[in-house]
């Protein structure tokens, strides 16, 4: 009888020892993944900040929103009704910046850029130690994907 006692305590010690180890790799997966975002965060943040390089869509971007603010509507030119931007809520969503901070439009947009980028790091880290902690949370990895791409790229 003393060595089947003995016996379930070896297993239950031996079944706590693999959920350590379990526990141990996923400690590892999400410093890995941290370190990841974190060069990622570097290198976007080297990126936003150099001088002089712009891309040439971000002025068609530009000129909406200032004309936006400026009281003429949507409109490229004045009196022009086009639509020529591809993403209506990053230009709805600057032109709101632009119209309480009154900035200038290219730095704005570079911050709420990379403000919203570090919003989806941190974003993706609770995500990702909420699935690994809980496995009711398995599933919230994906739908902050598909919330931020439906509120980010429409």
């Amino acid at each position: 009888m003393s060595s089947d006692l003995n016996s379930q305590n070896f297993g239950t010690a031996g079944a706590m020892k693999r959920s350590d180890a379990e526990l141990l790799i996923q400690l590892r997966l999400v410093t890995i993944v941290s370190l990841i975002f974190a060069l990622l965060s570097l290198s976007a943040l080297l990126f936003f900040t150099q001088k002089g390089f712009e891309y040439d869509d971000s002025y068609i971007f530009y000129r909406y929103i200032d004309k936006f603010v400026s009281g003429h509507g949507l409109v490229f030119n004045n009196y022009e009704k086009y639509e020529g931007f591809s993403s209506f809520s990053w230009v709805l969503l600057v032109s709101f910046f632009k119209y309480i901070f009154h900035c200038n439009t290219m730095m704005l947009s570079k911050i709420i850029g990379l403000g919203s980028y570090a919003f989806a790091i941190l974003l993706a880290g609770v995500a990702v130690f909420l699935g690994l902690r809980n496995s009711r949370f398995r599933e919230l990895p994906r739908l902050l994907v598909i919330i931020y791409m439906a509120v980010f790229l429409i």
